[in-house]
């Protein structure tokens, strides 16, 4: 036996064993969560397919998951026409009750569905830039939206550091009066003492600021 028709066997094993070990319920849940990474090149290959959320499951990226479950790169990933054949696979696959509530949410939404597909990744069905009709509409919203894509389409994001708002004038003052209430010795130098009750304040604003925990 061929060194390929070997190779061949043993992944038809490994890929049933899988989906005997995980059911068929867990098997359509994997299917759906990794959807609009799989590529056509993986679609087209039951065999590879069962390997590729074999992959998944145990945290391999998408990329590598694809190589090790085809048994070679991915030469077509990335490309329109491997992103139409995906996406209308997957469309044509969907229950039928699904994509009766995507296409009626979208409606609603006043949405113009010809011709483009949902990206769950991108955002519900009543979101108008969730519904794409080639890679480059992915990688717009991805850059407007600075969101990370891995599949059809691969960019990262730019990391944001949290903008930090202080605390609102009527929460200082609320708080003020708290931690007075709490020490009245506190409450009578503040009371007192204009600086006291600034400083005050500021220690307030510091103490239950945007990265602390009001009590």
């Amino acid at each position: 036996m061929a060194t390929n028709e070997i190779q061949r066997r043993l992944d038809e094993e490994e890929a049933e064993k899988f989906l005997s070990g995980i059911g068929q319920q867990k098997a359509n849940w994997l299917f759906n969560k990794f959807a609009d990474e799989i590529g056509p090149e993986v679609l087209e290959d039951e065999v590879a397919l069962a390997r590729y959320l074999m992959f998944r499951e145990a945290g391999v990226e998408s990329v590598w998951a694809k190589m090790n479950a085809c048994r070679k790169a991915a030469g077509s990933s990335g490309t329109d026409r491997a992103f139409d054949e995906h996406a209308r696979h997957r469309m044509m696959n969907m229950p039928a009750w699904q994509e009766k509530e995507y296409l009626k949410r979208a409606k609603e939404a006043g949405i113009n569905t010809h011709g483009k597909f949902h990206m769950s990744g991108l955002g519900p069905p009543d979101d108008p830039k969730a519904w794409v009709s080639d890679t480059h509409d992915i990688r717009r919203v991805c850059m407007e939206r600075n969101y990370s894509c891995e599949g059809s389409v691969n960019m990262k994001g730019v990391e944001v550091a949290p903008r930090q708002v202080d605390l609102a004038p009527d929460l200082v003052e609320e708080m003020v009066q708290a931690e007075c209430q709490d020490d009245p010795a506190l409450a009578a130098k503040v009371r007192k003492s204009p600086k006291a009750l600034d400083h005050l304040r500021h220690l307030v604003r510091e103490k239950y600021g945007p990265t602390k925990k009001r009590r």
